[in-house]
């Protein structure tokens, strides 16, 4: 017998739960906090973000992105988009006089199909409040948010439950 419970299982995963992608069928959710953006570049499969085009290394073959926070399925997550149709439509809207602010609704996002023939399509929905569990649930989290570890090497933007720097530690 170790020190752990006979009933103790291993999580699958520590943040799972956090990181959002667009699924196939609808998606929803609203923009809770504001948008990074930067360009990715894949190699062996390893995401290497960048702040700015002009850090880019010459050749490099990179994708635009946005990183925001969401309120979807009832909790925080975390959405990174990089489907240029889906940003259009986005900055669209958030640009457009009578929609404004992308954290004034919320965005349905559809995926059909799949690989080289997967279309997506926006709609926002109309106004309304974000719910008060959203606000409490984000300003619990955003403190703990840093999304400019996005461009630091295995950088990682949230830590669930970590102290903020005002907080002192105890040894």
């Amino acid at each position: 017998m170790g020190l752990l419970p006979s009933n103790y299982n291993v999580p699958e995963s520590g943040s799972g739960d956090l990181y959002a992608k667009l699924e196939p069928g609808e998606n929803r959710f609203r923009f809770i906090g504001d948008i990074t953006t930067g360009w990715i570049v894949w190699e062996d499969k390893q995401p290497t973000r960048y702040k700015a085009k002009s850090d880019l290394p010459a050749g490099a073959d990179a994708k635009h992105f946005w990183f925001v926070p969401v309120w979807m399925d009832d909790s925080v997550k975390f959405l990174e988009m990089a489907q240029m149709t889906v940003i259009r439509e986005l900055a669209f809207l958030d640009d457009a006089e009578d929609w404004g602010s992308l954290s004034d609704y919320d965005v349905i996002v559809r995926r059909n199909g799949e690989g080289m023939d997967t279309k997506y399509h926006v709609s926002p929905c109309p106004k309304k409040a974000l719910p008060k569990a959203a606000k409490d649930a984000w300003k619990e989290m955003e403190p703990n948010y840093k999304p400019e570890n996005l461009f630091v090497e295995d950088g990682v933007v949230f830590l669930s439950g970590s102290k903020s720097e005002d907080e002192e530690l105890p040894f």
